[in-house]
């Protein structure tokens, strides 16, 4: 008697028993506890970055074979945007994904994997954080609150902000309230405006009832689904304040150590693959979503002067030499930045083509 493998081999039937009776004596698989864990976010469902957020739990449910699932709660559905960190470290929700600039008055070294005016590019952050000893840092930020991070979604980076007013001089910013968060907040206090940290959802009302004179928030991307372009005349880049912006999946350290170790690795793993992806859709589809905002709204898309843009990085200079006199960890990431950085030049100026073939 014969039996025919998958690939149309036929073998004995006594070669068939050795291959069973190896089968059966494999080990069986190490037995996995279920997780079911609330997920709460700063997102809205219906945003991209919602849906984002519900590709990375599906990811991880898939990749652990459903034994970590996580719930995806909207913006304040279960915590306050900014009480979630806290309720992450004293396991009132078991996990967040956020963007980590909210936290930056908690763990001050979480406002540059949040982004960071004038910062290197996604490609190099996210080198950075994953092969080059940024996450271990973050993690030390994070340490003593209980919480395990990890920088899960990479966007590009953002627009300068929606105005009611033509921005020609840093002087323009004097006196303004603005919603913005991270360290270009710090900036643009220290030229004179009135800075807050709203989340998403609170911004239209704000800019609406006169709360707030301007505002940033994304890309086009992720600003079109709020649609702040409807209350402002103009839309300004560059995004001089955030280079790239980072949301991260965050866990309560005990629900985290009572994973198995091939779960924790199956979640880093669709984190990376998050990123991976987010690096590869997002640029592509700014141009289409401004082009739908022009389509929907009145407003006009202008550029801050270089001038301008020159005298604003140097006032950031100073709020990083600052923050890295008043924080080591801060002081330690940006040495560890700057040390990753300079791996690339060598590699950069020998592959540098004439100017206009690449």
């Amino acid at each position: 008697m014969r039996f025919d493998l998958p690939f149309g081999r036929p073998v004995a039937v006594g070669c068939a028993a050795v291959i069973a009776g190896a089968i059966l004596a494999t080990p069986p698989a190490i037995a996995q506890d279920t997780f079911d864990l609330d997920m709460v976010t700063n997102m809205s469902r219906n945003s991209y970055l919602g849906d984002m957020a519900q590709r990375l739990t599906e990811d991880i449910r898939v990749v652990t074979n459903g034994t970590v699932n996580l719930k995806f709660h909207e913006d304040g559905e279960l915590v306050p945007v900014p009480e979630i960190l806290n309720a992450v470290s004293t396991g009132a929700v078991p996990a967040a994904f956020t963007w980590t600039g909210f936290f930056g008055g908690t763990v001050p070294v979480g406002k540059l994997f949040a982004g960071f005016p004038f910062g290197p590019d996604t490609a190099i952050l996210a080198s950075w954080i994953w092969e080059g000893g940024g996450l271990e840092i973050l993690q030390e930020g994070f340490d003593p609150l209980g919480v395990q991070i990890f920088p899960c979604a990479a966007q590009p980076q953002e627009s300068g902000g929606y105005f009611n007013i033509v921005m020609d001089d840093v002087g323009d910013y004097d006196g303004m309230r603005i919603r913005m968060s991270g360290w270009g907040g710090e900036v643009l206090a220290k030229l004179g405006a009135s800075v807050t940290a709203l989340p998403g959802s609170e911004i239209y009302l704000a800019l609406e009832r006169g709360r707030i004179d301007a505002t940033e928030f994304a890309s086009p991307l992720l600003d079109e689904s709020f649609k702040f372009y409807n209350l402002a005349k103009y839309y300004y880049f560059p995004g001089w304040h955030q280079s790239t912006a980072w949301n991260s999946l965050i866990i309560n350290q005990a629900t985290w150590n009572e994973m198995t170790e091939l779960q924790q690795e199956q979640v880093k793993l669709a984190c990376r693959a998050t990123v991976q992806r987010t690096m590869g859709e997002t640029i592509p589809l700014q141009i289409d979503a401004l082009e739908r905002m022009k389509a929907d709204g009145d407003f006009e898309v202008r550029r801050f002067p270089d001038e301008m843009v020159t005298e604003i990085h140097g006032v950031w200079q100073d709020v990083l030499a600052e923050n890295r006199e008043k924080h080591p960890l801060i002081n330690k990431a940006i040495e560890s930045l700057d040390a990753h950085k300079a791996r690339y030049v060598p590699w950069n100026e020998l592959q540098a083509l004439p100017s206009g073939l690449n």
